[in-house]
């Protein structure tokens, strides 16, 4: 018991600095040229050691998955609980973004006395990015790559075990 209250409050240590280097990630000096602070920052922060962030969040995910694979109905219950907690959200801020970068469109194109559909792409592009049905395609608001990635991999994961399970057969024989 005090193992598992250890390793989850190393998880949650690092989940916090995972979700620092986010943003470092996200949020970085312009460099003004090279060898300047700015890009030392920059490269060895924003393009170096914060990067691990992500891959981070896929292995603890993962690792907390992992954990319900030997119980009953496991898939079904993970895969329910991750369209509430990654699909949902993905779809109402994607709509939200779509609402916003069209309605500004529409708006302008109202004012500037346009035809309302004027500069807006409305090709079966952008309806695969704004449901995120295009795995090989970033959905409408880019940064929700992840959400789309994780879901993924929930779902296809009885074939990830599979694969696995079959791997360690092949190594102790």
């Amino acid at each position: 018991m005090v193992l598992q209250r250890d390793v989850s409050n190393k998880f949650k240590w690092m989940g916090l600095l995972a979700a620092l280097m986010v943003v470092a990630i996200h949020v970085y000096p312009q460099p003004d040229g090279w060898g300047t602070p700015a890009w030392w920052v920059k490269s060895l922060l924003s393009d170096g050691i914060c990067r691990m962030a992500v891959p981070f969040f896929f292995l603890a995910s993962g690792y907390f998955l992992a954990g319900h694979v030997e119980e009953t109905n496991w898939w079904g219950r993970e895969v329910h609980q991750r369209i509430k907690s990654l699909v949902l959200p993905l779809f109402i801020w994607n709509g939200l973004w779509f609402m916003c970068c069209y309605g500004t469109i529409l708006a302008a194109n109202l004012l500037a006395g346009r035809e309302l559909t004027t500069n807006m792409n409305l090709s079966i592009n952008i309806w695969t990015k704004l449901l995120s049905i295009d795995p090989c395609d970033q959905p409408l608001l880019g940064v929700l790559w992840f959400l789309r990635a994780l879901f993924l991999v929930i779902v296809l994961s009885p074939i990830i075990l599979l694969f696995l399970q079959n791997r360690r057969r092949a190594i102790v024989f």
